[in-house]
């Protein structure tokens, strides 16, 4: 499944065709007598989450590219292979007026677009000039396990943590990723890499609250990359407690979050609050 292009007004026909496929393998793998989870049920739920997270995106995305710039905005973020799709990149000078948007929705959305094409291609570009040739495709074959949505998750939770000692997070993200659950199948990413990895993303987060972007934006701009780009959220702890989660509670609908609360282990949902209603998407 894509990701943040999937929001595109151009893509409605095809989201939606998505989520009736979530849905019919959400119904043929849950029974809701026996209520067992099961690999395909919790494959069904994380990907019917996914789905809302792009749904309410495309709801605010239509008013944000017809205000700034009657486009629909070009993504580079990993999609959940781990791979970059080619797309054009923005001006560094439209920073500042992002941040000045009347419409919340639409600073936050325009945030989304930005923060993943800023940290993406430069970040991997850093990684290539770090590695020699020859190591190159096994380290790129390495970066699609998890690694993207691992750096998104977990410069959120820190972001979250450390709001009043921002200086903590470049060197707490590299040890939080080097501990990921997914981290003994990237053995070719190592320490020194994954820390260049995290001071270039990182750099792009803080140049975003530099110009006005306040931490509730970013934050919730970092957790839906968190999402999107996960290939199994609901095989990665991390995207599930620190981005699936906290979206939940904002943006998705209630029978999204049952169906979560049902499959998935109480320790990675706890605090999702399935009566609470999405927020206003209204631009």
């Amino acid at each position: 499944m894509g990701g943040l292009w999937l929001a595109a007004p151009s893509r409605t026909n095809e989201r939606e065709a998505r989520e009736r496929e979530a849905d019919d393998r959400w119904r043929a793998s849950f029974d809701p007598y026996t209520k067992k989870s099961n690999r395909f049920n919790r494959e069904a739920a994380a990907d019917s989450a996914k789905l809302g997270v792009i749904r309410w995106l495309a709801h605010n995305w239509a008013a944000c590219a017809q205000r700034l710039r009657g486009t629909e905005p070009a993504t580079s973020i990993p999609n959940e292979k781990g791979s970059l799709p080619t797309g054009g990149e923005e001006p560094e000078s439209e920073l500042q007026q992002l941040a000045h948007l009347d419409v919340a929705d639409d600073a936050v959305v325009k945030a989304i677009d930005k923060l993943g094409s800023a940290i993406a291609k430069p970040t991997s570009k850093v990684i290539d000039d770090y590695l020699e040739e020859s190591a190159k495709p096994l380290v790129r074959r390495d970066l699609t396990k998890h690694f993207w949505c691992d750096l998104f998750a977990t410069l959120a939770q820190a972001l979250e943590l450390f709001e009043k000692a921002l200086d903590k997070i470049p060197n707490w993200v590299t040890d939080a990723i080097l501990h990921s659950e997914h981290q003994k199948k990237r053995k070719l990413v190592t320490r020194p890499l994954v820390k260049l990895a995290v001071k270039k993303a990182w750099s792009v987060v803080e140049q975003m609250i530099d110009h006005s972007f306040n931490h509730k934006k970013v934050l919730f701009a970092l957790r839906v990359l968190g999402v999107l780009c996960c290939p199994a959220p609901e095989k990665h702890r991390a995207v599930v407690k620190y981005c699936v989660v906290p979206l939940g509670n904002k943006i998705l609908e209630k029978e999204i979050k049952e169906r979560l609360r049902a499959v998935l282990p109480e320790d990675l949902i706890q605090g999702l609050d399935v009566e609470s209603e999405p927020e206003s998407t209204e631009a």
